[in-house]
């Protein structure tokens, strides 16, 4: 893996050191990811494959793609993985209850987020750090599935 990911992750994770705080994260940023990825398919979605939420998956994927291709693959996949979930869910509801629901996952994952961060005594860095937004989701991945570094649970070097 390239330095370059390993510095911007050791930057997040110096953030999200409290195991709680990273645990509601674990839940809470796939929430908002369903929800803003929800909203976005809903655009296009007549056209089937092509929608917002490809489109979203793979910008994102191509941004984190610069620092590790690896990683960029893998948060595009789990990107569009959460699209699908979000479009199994509009199949099932006609668009205005999909959007509701969207905007309910939305809210909740935010509150979520700012428990996890009151825990951790320490504000959200993505208003200085916009690239956090995108760094989130690689890190959760990266606790499930080590794409660059151990877990933190499984890395003593890494504070509680």
């Amino acid at each position: 893996m390239s330095d370059k990911m390993r510095a911007e992750l050791a930057i997040y994770d110096a953030i999200h050191v409290n195991p709680i705080n990273r645990a509601i994260h674990a839940v809470g940023i796939p929430v908002i990811m369903f929800a803003v990825l929800g909203f976005a398919a809903l655009i296009g979605q007549s056209s089937g494959f092509l929608n917002g939420g490809l489109v979203l998956s793979l910008v994102g994927g191509v941004i984190i793609g610069r620092y590790s291709v690896w990683c960029g693959f893998a948060l595009a996949l789990f990107a569009y993985a959460l699209t699908l979930g979000a479009q199994a869910l509009h199949a099932q509801f006609d668009t205005t209850t999909a959007a509701i629901i969207y905007g309910a996952a939305f809210v909740v994952g935010w509150i979520v987020q700012f428990i996890g961060h009151g825990i951790e005594k320490a504000g959200p860095a993505f208003g200085s750090r916009p690239i956090n937004l995108l760094l989130g989701p690689v890190s959760v991945l990266n606790d499930f599935l080590p794409l660059i570094r151990p877990a933190p649970w499984k890395d003593p070097n890494v504070r509680p």
